[in-house]
């Protein structure tokens, strides 16, 4: 890798610390409300432009209903670098996970996510706000080893809004 001619070399220590609640109260058979917040925080010694900060929450419902579970989760985040607001996300999931016997699952999803950008180093970011959608499947086996066998895929797409104008 080549860098520019002002590139310089930088070093620093930094810590990280993370935490997360998850909560699940089913209030019928085969139905339950989930919710959960983590929170991340990275610190740097020197460099502090590079300090990032997490807030992830979420909250939805599963149904249960013979093999098949189905879930709706809405969705936010919010991240912080350098102590300045960077980016935010709101959006949902749905999903769907069959198990085919004690041993395979097969599952489905599909995610949508509106991304805010705020201002970095005193430029605007919001020309890469955007809608994302993601669409994946994938399947999962546990051999009697305890070996575990997984293969997935996705595709996903962006809306680029173009400060404030969709593309």
């Amino acid at each position: 890798v080549q860098f520019g001619p002002g590139a310089a070399q930088t070093a620093d220590t930094f810590a990280s610390l993370g935490a997360g609640l998850r909560y699940r109260n089913p209030f019928e058979p085969g139905l339950a409300f989930v919710a959960g917040l983590s929170a991340s925080q990275r610190s740097h010694a020197n460099d502090r432009e590079y300090n990032i900060a997490t807030l992830d929450g979420s909250a939805g419902l599963v149904k249960t209903v013979g093999n098949d579970t189905w879930s709706l989760t809405a969705q936010a985040n919010g991240m912080t670098l350098g102590g300045h607001s960077y980016r935010s996300a709101l959006g949902a999931t749905g999903q769907w996970q069959r198990n085919l016997n004690t041993r395979e699952q097969v599952t489905g999803y599909l995610q949508y996510s509106d991304l805010r950008y705020g201002s970095f180093q005193g430029a605007d970011q919001s020309i890469r706000d955007a809608h994302r959608w993601v669409a994946g499947a994938a399947y999962a086996r546990v051999f009697e080893n305890g070996l575990i066998a997984y293969a997935g895929g996705f595709l996903g797409g962006l809306d680029l809004l173009l400060g404030g104008q969709q593309a």
